[in-house]
């Protein structure tokens, strides 16, 4: 896996996208992404970690909560300093695109 390649894909949803390794977890910063929550959009900071943490294969983060349509099991995490906000969700492989497991993520938002 080319890692510049795949954080250069998430730049199209998010230009300033950055990669950053903190405790052994490599996370992708994404700020102002532009995510669908429920039929409109919403824009905030997201965090990808695409190599798995905590258990799970992958994650999304956001930076705050939303109200999406899906019921979704929401918990917060501390991560770069900051709290984050994410939902149980397992189902996401690391094998593939960067941006396919972003999309995979936020899909249950809608």
């Amino acid at each position: 896996m080319d890692v510049n390649a795949e954080l250069e894909s998430l730049r199209v949803i998010s230009p300033q996208a950055s990669l950053i390794e903190e405790g052994g977890t490599h996370w992708v910063l994404l700020p102002k992404t532009r995510l669908v929550v429920s039929n409109s959009v919403a824009v905030l900071d997201t965090l990808l970690c695409p190599l798995g943490q905590g258990g799970y294969t992958t994650r999304l983060l956001l930076e705050r909560r939303t109200n999406s349509k899906s019921n979704l099991n929401w918990t917060t995490l501390v991560a770069l300093g900051c709290t984050w906000h994410t939902w149980s969700w397992q189902n996401v492989p690391a094998g593939q695109p960067w941006l396919q497991i972003f999309s995979e993520h936020a899909r249950l938002l809608r």
